[in-house]
C-alpha cells in the first residue's frame, strides 16, 4: 500500500514509489521531507543525462592539436569529473535544504555543463575557421 514506501530510506525505493511517497508528503504536509524526496527524483532524472554532458564537453576537447601526452587528456577527463561531480552535490544539497527548486538543483550541474561545452564547441569552431 501506500504507507509501505515509508517503510525503507529515499535510496532503496524505484522512482514510482518515490514519487508516491512526495505526493503523500505533500499531503501531509512534512515539507522537508517531501523536498527531500523530490530532490532524489531530480537527481535521478538529471543522472540520464549526465553522458551526454560529458560527451558535449569532451567533443571539443578530444578534436584540439596534440600539444601533449595524453596525461593531459586523462588528467582534463579526471578533473572535469570531478568538478562536475562537486557541483551536482552542492546543488542537490542546495536543493534538500529548500535555497533550490528540487528539479532546478537535479539540473543545474547538466546546465551549466552544456554551456562549457556549448563554449568549448564555438572556440573550436572560430579555431578551425578557414
Amino acid at each position: 500500500g501506500e504507507l509501505s514506501v515509508f517503510d525503507r530510506g529515499v535510496m532503496e525505493h524505484t522512482s514510482a514509489e518515490l514519487r508516491i511517497r512526495a505526493r503523500i508528503e505533500r499531503e501531509t504536509n512534512r515539507v522537508k521531507e517531501s523536498r527531500k524526496t523530490l530532490t532524489e527524483i531530480a537527481r535521478r532524472d538529471s543522472m540520464a543525462l549526465a553522458p551526454l554532458v560529458f560527451a558535449i564537453i569532451g567533443a571539443p576537447l578530444g578534436v584540439r592539436p596534440k600539444r601533449a601526452g595524453s596525461g593531459l587528456g586523462y588528467a582534463l577527463s579526471v578533473l572535469i569529473t570531478f568538478v562536475y561531480w562537486m557541483l551536482s552535490q552542492l546543488c542537490l544539497s542546495l536543493g534538500s535544504g529548500g535555497s533550490l527548486p528540487p528539479q532546478v538543483a537535479g539540473q543545474l550541474a547538466n546546465i551549466l555543463g552544456l554551456g562549457l561545452g556549448m563554449f568549448f564547441i564555438s572556440r573550436v569552431v572560430r579555431y578551425n575557421r578557414v
